[in-house]
């Protein structure tokens, strides 16, 4: 039964992205970032790794992308994946590049504003 109510995408309107490389004796840091509907991101990494080994306890990864509007036609459009790995090491030698990403939910948001055919 429908209550009515829109409810959001489970990462919420726009682009999340989360990570957490375990617990806190893992020395881990987490990443949590929302990158808004008119908001774009484009960052590149550039590494040089000889050689790396992490050993983590619950490694999470998680990408969500999101629109919900209760305004124009109640609908909700979510997609997303992630990834939990309870016990994990990671060993990287001779690894050298550079990865570049880029994200923006603007031009998909306007055109939903404007409405079909414009």
């Amino acid at each position: 039964m429908s209550s009515g109510v829109v409810r959001s995408c489970p990462g919420g309107n726009g682009i999340h992205i989360s990570a957490n490389g375990g617990t806190l004796s893992d020395s881990a840091s987490g990443v949590n970032t929302v990158i808004g509907l008119g908001q774009s991101v484009d960052t590149t990494l550039v590494f040089d790794i000889a050689q790396k080994t992490w050993t983590r306890t619950n490694l999470e990864a998680a990408i969500t992308v999101g629109f919900a509007d209760e305004s124009r036609g109640r609908y909700m459009v979510c997609a997303g994946v992630s990834a939990l790995l309870p016990n994990v090491t990671l060993t990287v030698q001779g690894a050298k590049g550079r990865v570049h990403f880029a994200a923006s939910l603007k031009e998909f948001n306007d055109a939903l504003r404007l409405g079909p055919g414009r």
